[in-house]
């Protein structure tokens, strides 16, 4: 089994290796970065905590401060300019590093914090709809098809009545901070020389602008067919049903004509209380141990949406942070294993890797794929049989078909979320007029034969921005639709090279000894996966999955 690696010293000690003129950088920029992780995980597991986001305001300012020191950023660029490629290109990767934080003063950044905190407010407010009886309540809070689903058996009238007031819910916090938001980040990009915060975002994933529009258009051509095909079997559906087709009827459309496969009724086998158990034992049979993580989970009335890692102090200490609402529920064992399986990665770091915040991880775009291989083990029939035994068989096949479908979705959404964000960043002060475009593109992309709804202030709805990851890590679901490709590539090579992953405890050595123990400041994540692939097309793997 791999244990995690120890550094050989202490943070402030000096832990590079000889020669490398950016070991100076290395121990200050690594002690900003774990108290930053650290206020970072803590504002994670409580939105409203003020004194961990006091703390994070102040370590944001030292990050800015660390580079704005003349002499750090002399260092960064001189070593650009190194006769030693490994140096040269761990001095671009610092350099990204810079671009992306250095133009932030410690008022923008206080500032940035404060609108961040009214909008997530806004955005986690709960609030329920009721049915003039008051025989029917349902919460606002859920995306429309688990909101509508508890709407099934009410007339066509009070789905539409749910959906007026769903929409406004969910569209509520579309305003004046948002707007402000932007406007701060983009002065920010342009004082480094970029057109918005979205491009220098971008770059600081270690992405060229071009290369993301050139992905987004390969995945509208990959998606979009699957998307018409399943608007034919709907028309067919709603005319049986005698149902309008519309956005408030499609996910009964979609359930009664079994395009929308039911998932959900697994989740009474996935008992969360024993998600981190089992996720130890899964990993423990990969090879690969999971001791001395910190693990959080809580409700997202108080837990930030979504699932969260934080590199502390590698290859030691870090943190994974879930948000889940139910006891019986299979997403937190698919967050956890996703972000576990990211942990994989820093927790084996060779210690010259673990020396600087820079080398921690591969870029993201490939890092989030080397994830989502462990996700994707999660809904292997044979995974489900070993790890989640009470699940009966008819389920695991139907999750496995759900996956691919789901893929499908998550593809598409990635592509509006990423084009609505580029836009957004763009030109931010036309609100309803970006959402009307979003909610354009989106019908197209999915093939919708009707407009999406509309809230009473006048924004046309659209999934491209109901996410956190666009407020709270601009620039960085774009990194998905590279992860996807990766994800794909990389589970064929893994399974042509030691066989099922599932419980295979060839896995975990072989993807720290082909991967992260191969990488280094000149060979990249995407390099060596290329050639592990024979140089294969990136999103070949991919058309292959979801064309099941």
């Amino acid at each position: 089994m791999l244990a995690p690696l120890l550094l050989t010293s202490l943070l402030g000690c000096n832990g590079t290796q000889d020669g490398d003129p950016l070991a100076t950088l290395d121990d200050r920029y690594s002690e900003i970065s774990r108290d930053l992780a650290i206020a970072d995980r803590d504002t994670a597991r409580n939105v409203r905590n003020t004194e961990a986001r006091a703390r994070k305001v102040r370590h944001e300012q030292e990050r800015v401060a660390f580079f704005s020191d003349p002499k750090v950023i002399a260092t960064i660029e001189a070593a650009r300019e190194s006769a030693d490629p490994a140096v040269a290109a761990k001095a671009d990767a610092y350099w990204r590093h810079a671009v992306y934080i250095r133009s932030w003063t410690e008022q923008e950044k206080a500032r940035e914090t404060e609108l961040l905190a009214a909008i997530e407010e806004q955005r986690t407010r709960e609030a329920l709809w009721q049915t003039p009886d008051g025989d029917v309540e349902i919460s606002l809070n859920g995306r429309w098809p688990h909101v509508s689903q508890e709407a099934d058996a009410l007339t066509p009238e009070r789905r539409a009545e749910l959906l007026d007031a769903w929409v406004d819910h969910r569209t509520s916090w579309l305003g004046d901070d948002l707007i402000a938001l932007v406007q701060l980040r983009n002065e920010v990009a342009r004082r480094e020389g970029f057109d918005s915060y979205w491009d220098l975002a971008v770059t600081h994933r270690g992405l060229d602008p071009a290369d993301v529009r050139a992905m987004l258009d390969e995945l509208e051509a990959l998606v979009t067919p699957i998307h018409q095909a399943s608007t034919e079997r709907l028309r067919a559906e709603a005319e049986t049903a005698g149902l309008a087709l519309d956005f408030a009827n499609t996910p009964l459309l979609l359930r009664q004509a079994g395009l929308e496969l039911k998932h959900d009724e697994a989740d009474a086998w996935f008992d969360t209380e024993l998600a981190e158990q089992r996720m130890a034992e899964a990993f423990t049979d990969l090879g690969i141990s999971i001791e001395g993580l910190q693990i959080y989970v809580g409700p997202s009335r108080y837990t930030r949406p979504g699932a969260y890692g934080f590199i502390i102090r590698p290859p030691e200490h870090g943190a994974v942070v879930v948000s889940n609402d139910t006891r019986w529920a299979m997403w937190p064992y698919r967050a956890l294993t996703h972000e576990i399986g990211r942990a994989t990665w820093w927790r084996n770091l060779q210690p010259e890797m673990a020396s600087s915040p820079v080398t921690w991880e591969p870029a993201a775009p490939w890092y989030e794929g080397y994830g989502q291989v462990f996700e994707r083990m999660l809904f292997e029939p044979s995974f489900l049989e070993r790890y989640v035994p009470e699940l009966p068989a008819e389920h695991r096949e139907t999750l496995r078909a759900y996956r691919v479908q789901n893929t499908v979705d998550t593809l598409t959404w990635y592509v509006l979320a990423t084009r609505f964000e580029e836009a957004l960043y763009d030109n931010p002060h036309d609100l309803p007029a970006l959402c009307a475009h979003a909610a354009a593109r989106e019908k197209a992309l999915r093939a919708w034969p009707y407009d999406g709804p509309k809230s009473s202030d006048g924004h046309l709805w659209s999934s491209s921005y109901q996410s956190g990851l666009m407020l709270n890590y601009p620039g960085y679901v774009q990194n998905f639709l590279f992860a996807s490709a990766t994800e794909a590539t990389l589970w064929e090579v893994l399974s042509a090279q030691v066989g099922d992953p599932v419980g295979n405890p060839k896995v975990g050595p072989w993807l720290v000894e082909n991967l992260v123990h191969t990488v280094n400041p000149t060979d990249s994540f995407s390099d060596r996966l290329k050639a592990l692939s024979g140089d294969a097309p990136r999103t070949a793997a991919l058309a292959r999955y979801v064309g099941r």
